[in-house]
């Protein structure tokens, strides 16, 4: 990973967690909490095992500690994202609990909310967290823009999971960036 890439992944994770904390639609009210109580190597199998039962061929490579992306109090896993011509990658923030907290989806090449491989990716990653298939229809269908109009959130409640699974974009800063990450409420 190139100097100009850690920069644009640091930078989008701080852009994340400014919206985060102040995101449009998602009252200051909500806790945040951990996306999965799986770890990361439980949530590949899961994912791939999700993949197979869809017959899909887009598959997560087994996750290795991240030596490029270190974040404070989390450990952070790469996985590459196989299956696919886009060269992406998913890392995966685990919390000191040893749960996953937070998943970013990082493309190489393409705008991660135009490539159709990796919305499959994103389809196939909410399936694996518990979302229904109605629960991912509102997901895709709840985006509502940030004031600058720059970033977009798009959220649904994950009943099985009991919390919101949240997702955040920002198209003119970071537009081969996605973040998941999950309220109580």
């Amino acid at each position: 990973m190139t100097l100009h890439h850690r920069l644009k992944f640091l930078w989008s994770i701080v852009l994340a967690a400014v919206f985060f904390a102040f995101g449009t639609g998602i009252c200051l009210a909500n806790h945040a909490v951990r996306i999965s109580d799986l770890d990361a190597a439980a949530f590949v199998v899961r994912y791939n095992n999700t993949a197979l039962k869809e017959e899909s061929v887009v598959r997560l490579a087994v996750p290795l500690v991240s030596n490029d992306v270190k974040l404070k109090n989390y450990r952070v896993y790469e996985s590459d994202i196989l299956g696919i011509e886009e060269k992406a990658r998913l890392f995966l923030n685990v919390n000191e609990a040893g749960a996953l907290s937070s998943i970013v989806m990082k493309s190489e090449k393409a705008s991660v909310t135009r490539s159709l491989a990796l919305r499959r990716v994103l389809t196939l990653a909410l399936e694996s967290l518990g979302l229904t298939e109605a629960e991912r229809a509102d997901f895709f269908s709840s985006e509502k823009r940030s004031p600058d109009k720059n970033g977009a959130l798009r959220h649904a409640w994950c009943k099985a999971a009991g919390r919101k699974i949240v997702a955040f974009y920002d198209a003119v800063h970071a537009p081969d960036i996605l973040v998941l990450y999950a309220w109580d409420e």
